[in-house]
């Protein structure tokens, strides 16, 4: 099945076929279900042999961990477990890096052994085996994922599939919620997130996921790569992922995603890239003005509260009852971020143990990190700095890149969603380790490709 849907040229189709098993999935959750199994076995024998270029494994893995947040909204759960990504990455990725032998991101092993002291400390007393893989398993795949997919190569065709797969997924929630959401006159809409058009799941999980398919829609749109097959249903669907995200009221997914298109236009490649960049101006107006129309749209329709909600008020700022300060405007994760930083202070060099910190918490005690450096200060100590330090060297080895590699500026816009995200929804979704890993990889231009295909028949 995946092959087919990585080899088949019928966009709309493909987009129709999506659309229908999300609109199913509405009725009953056994649509999804039975489409995520069936994904699964027709594909795996087409994914258990390795390729040097364009490995099948790492198509499987995208697209299922992307199929996480529409088994959660649709409450899928156990037949598609809760933490299905977590999971599932952390199985597959061990089976590229064990058996196919893709382990070549040597960072990433460093990563690993920094995580590993916390996994035998807990201070609060409280840690249960739970807690620690809801904790863990996060920075474990960051890790892992670098570790699979730094050097893998890709054609620009299997770079563009996988990114097309990702949407899919994507496609599938906007869908949802889209049928879901009520009847915008029936909308009571306040200065908080916005459950009635998150299918009544996450907002911040799902603002996160529209956020990414607005990024997506972006790029294929930009870049004249094929999507729907229709220029302008490509242009809606910009509209589309940006007006539903906007009205969850949740802020972090739609600004990380715009955070992501700004830098693909400040880094826009290698010189040679400099000519067609200016050409794509005339793709990125009516695009921007898309983004910019959503906004005012939804604006309108929440009566003027959508402008506000980002400007940070929140109920008891405008009843005077509350200080307009950081911790208002971040929702309290600034309070969090507090206590986890004194956490920090008091246990310095081993941090107080995996998953602890929210039991030790002197304020917002029992509220889970949203802001995955906080998380590792705290509860991993001098080890958490020194992890969250090498995946800012990531970040600035690609900045470095962006203006020497082939669709580097695209990899570097992945790494800055991926790391964006890390500071809403710290490594609760498979977002922050399958673009992380992603901005690892090599694509080959088209010339690349041909030298490399004859090496393999020289040698």
């Amino acid at each position: 099945m995946l092959i087919l849907l990585t080899k088949n040229k019928h966009y709309f189709f493909l987009l129709l076929l999506h659309a229908l098993i999300a609109g199913l999935g509405v009725i009953s959750r056994f649509y999804i279900i039975g489409w995520f199994y069936l994904v699964i076995i027709t594909s795996a024998v087409w994914v258990i042999k390795p390729k040097s270029i364009d490995n099948p494994l790492s198509f499987f893995i995208a697209y299922l961990a992307s199929m996480e947040l529409i088994g959660r909204v649709v409450a899928a759960s156990p037949y598609i477990p809760y933490e299905t990504s977590k999971y599932g990455m952390f199985i597959m990725l061990l089976y590229g890096i064990i058996v196919q032998q893709f382990n070549k991101g040597f960072k990433g092993y460093l990563l690993l052994l920094l995580l590993a002291p916390a996994f035998f400390i807990d201070l609060s007393g409280d840690v249960t085996r739970r807690d620690l893989i809801f904790n863990l398993l996060g920075p474990v795949n960051v890790a892992l994922s670098v570790i699979y997919f730094s050097g893998q190569k890709f054609s620009e065709q299997g770079w563009i599939n996988i990114l097309r797969l990702i949407f899919y997924a994507m496609f599938m929630v906007l869908i949802y919620v889209f049928i879901k959401t009520p009847d915008y006159d029936q909308l009571n809409f306040r200065l908080g997130s916005n459950f009635a058009v998150s299918g009544g799941f996450g907002t911040n999980q799902v603002s996160t996921v529209l956020g990414l398919g607005m990024f997506l829609c972006f790029l294929f749109y930009i870049n004249k790569w094929a999507l729907t097959g229709y220029r302008l249903l490509d242009l809606f669907l910009i509209f589309a992922f940006a007006f539903q995200g906007l009205l969850t009221f949740s802020r972090g997914g739609v600004l990380i995603a715009f955070i992501g298109i700004l830098s693909l236009f400040l880094l826009q490649g290698n010189t040679a890239l400099t000519a067609s960049a200016l050409r794509k101006i005339k793709y990125l107006i009516p695009a921007t003005l898309l983004l910019l129309i959503s906004f005012q749209v939804a604006n309108n329709l929440t009566g003027g509260k959508l402008y506000l909600r980002y400007k940070g008020e929140t109920e008891g700022t405008l009843a005077g009852v509350k200080e307009k300060d950081i911790n208002a405007i971040t929702t309290n994760r600034y309070d969090i971020f507090r206590g986890d930083a004194e956490l920090f202070f008091q246990y310095p060099i081993w941090g107080v143990g995996a998953a602890a910190s929210r039991y030790m918490r002197p304020n917002q005690e029992g509220i889970i990190t949203h802001v995955e450096l906080s998380r590792l200060l705290a509860e991993h100590g001098l080890f958490g700095i020194l992890y969250f330090l090498i995946i800012l060297h990531f970040g600035l080895k690609l900045y470095k890149k962006s203006n020497k590699f082939f669709y580097a500026n695209i990899r570097f816009a992945l790494y800055i969603i991926a790391f964006g995200t890390t500071f809403h929804a710290a490594t609760r979704t498979f977002v922050t380790p399958l673009l992380f890993g992603l901005s690892m990889v090599d694509i080959l231009h088209f010339n690349e490709l041909k030298e490399n295909e004859q090496l393999k028949k020289d040698a």
